[in-house]
């Protein structure tokens, strides 16, 4: 069976500020005939498309799916081949913790290879807005990007062994901060290990808060860094 011609796009939007996603991006936005978006894509984005494309929101938040990922992975195939040019729209980058791989091992099982287009991650732009550097010399020799939980619900702690060398960025954690600070005291981690808090990272709403593992562990289990709806990346490392 012949190839299909690329004919989709996932594309990365990055954190939330327009001014960050690529040419590519923005050429691919402005001559999409449908639009796939996630969740955290803004408005001002979704308006780069035009007028007649056909906008369907299929984004996840937690406890809130839109779409089960087998139905869209269903429809992308569907709309490719009906002949449209779809764009598949994601926050920050497509491959990192996106299902972009998914997405795109999907798609090749019906000879569809989709083009992929980066997108700025939350960690890259956190430590934009926080001067901080992710890989700062002869403190962090790596750089850990790693989700807070697994997919059953569990706290995801695979990355202790890396944290005294490692500035560790944490995705979809902030409402489980206080019980993986308490985790992470538990293995033996020292309470004055840095812990920056990041919450809208490139957005006019932006703000921070720095601390250490030790002071969220004694959070109360509902209490908030970030209210609902809002981005939130949890970093901390020596480099912090």
């Amino acid at each position: 069976m012949a190839a299909v011609p690329a004919s989709i796009s996932l594309v990365g939007c990055g954190p939330g500020d327009k001014g960050l996603l690529t040419t590519k991006a923005v050429d691919r936005l402005s001559k999409a005939e449908v639009c796939l978006y996630d969740a955290f894509v803004g408005a001002d984005i979704l308006e780069m498309v035009k007028k007649n494309c056909e906008k369907i929101y299929v984004g996840k938040r937690k406890g809130d799916h839109a779409m089960p990922q087998d139905e869209l992975n269903k429809l992308m195939v569907k709309k490719v081949k009906e002949g449209k040019k779809v764009v598949r729209l994601k926050g920050g980058d497509p491959m990192v913790f996106g299902r972009g791989g998914e997405e795109a091992k999907h798609l090749k099982k019906f000879n569809i290879t989709p083009e992929v287009i980066p997108g700025v991650t939350a960690a890259s732009a956190a430590a934009a807005d926080t001067l901080t550097s992710l890989t700062t010399r002869g403190v962090a020799r790596n750089l850990v990007l790693s989700t807070a939980v697994d997919k059953t619900g569990g706290l995801n702690t695979s990355w202790f062994p890396m944290l005294p060398t490692s500035t560790v960025c944490l995705y979809m954690g902030t409402s489980a901060a206080s019980e993986l600070c308490r985790k992470l005291l538990s293995l033996g981690a020292p309470p004055t290990t840095p812990l920056l808090v990041v919450r809208n990272a490139s957005l006019p709403t932006s703000s921070h808060r720095r601390s250490t593992i030790s002071e969220i562990s004694e959070m109360q289990p509902d209490a908030k860094l970030i209210s609902d709806g809002e981005r939130g990346l949890l970093m901390l490392g020596q480099g912090v």
